[in-house]
């Protein structure tokens, strides 16, 4: 049986060749996605912003990839929002109203990034028929489940950088209020002006 190590990072890990959920395997964005782990996520890290993991397979050395998670919160709205709008006392708390109706804002679990090691992307793992991709998604999945046994959240949330991530964290179980695959065409993926849809998964799933 195959296990797999997940540990929080104690120096720079960056001697990785990472490559982002979404970003292609070669060329410009690629560079893009090493320069960002270069520049900011272990300083992201290091001050406190995020907790990042780097995820190993037992027996094998070269990591398969990092995760970040932190604290967050989403606004919700239409039938997302109904458990918090019906409840007496949620309502009280969490439910909020502006110029477009009643919006709730409930507690989640960020994952800030994830970062699958270059050598494994694409790649399916031998013995489990998994790409390697979604087994990092489900380490992610792991820990987050472990950190919510401690602090309130609802969800687990994250952005999806392009429709090919979209794709992958939709069949994980992920739903978005910007719409499903139906609507991909009509959905605005631009990371460069933090205009990203959120994707999110109630924390009860991956308990």
């Amino acid at each position: 049986m195959n296990t797999f190590r997940t540990q929080i990072v104690s120096s720079n890990p960056l001697d990785l060749f990472i490559q982002g959920f979404g970003s292609s395997p070669h060329g410009h964005d690629a560079n893009l996605v090493d320069r960002y782990f270069r520049d900011h996520s272990w300083r992201l890290h290091q001050f406190g912003f995020v907790r990042s993991y780097r995820v190993n397979e037992d027996g094998v050395d070269e990591a398969i990839g990092l995760f970040a998670l932190s604290c967050g919160s989403l606004l919700l709205r239409g039938s997302s929002a109904a458990p918090l709008l019906k409840d007496p006392v949620l309502r009280q708390e969490f439910v909020y109203m502006d110029g477009t109706g009643e919006y709730a804002v409930a507690p989640t679990i960020h994952i800030n990034y994830l970062a699958l090691n270059r050598p494994f992307q694409g790649r399916i793992h031998p013995a489990t028929g998994e790409r390697y991709s979604t087994m990092l998604m489900l380490q992610a999945f792991v820990k987050a489940a472990e950190v919510s046994t401690g602090l309130g959240a609802m969800f687990l949330e994250l952005d999806a950088l392009d429709e090919r991530a979209f794709r992958t964290y939709y069949r994980l179980g992920f739903r978005s209020e910007a719409g499903g695959l139906e609507d991909l065409e009509h959905i605005v993926f631009d990371a460069e002006n933090d205009d990203l849809p959120k994707m999110m998964l109630p924390i009860s799933r991956v308990r």
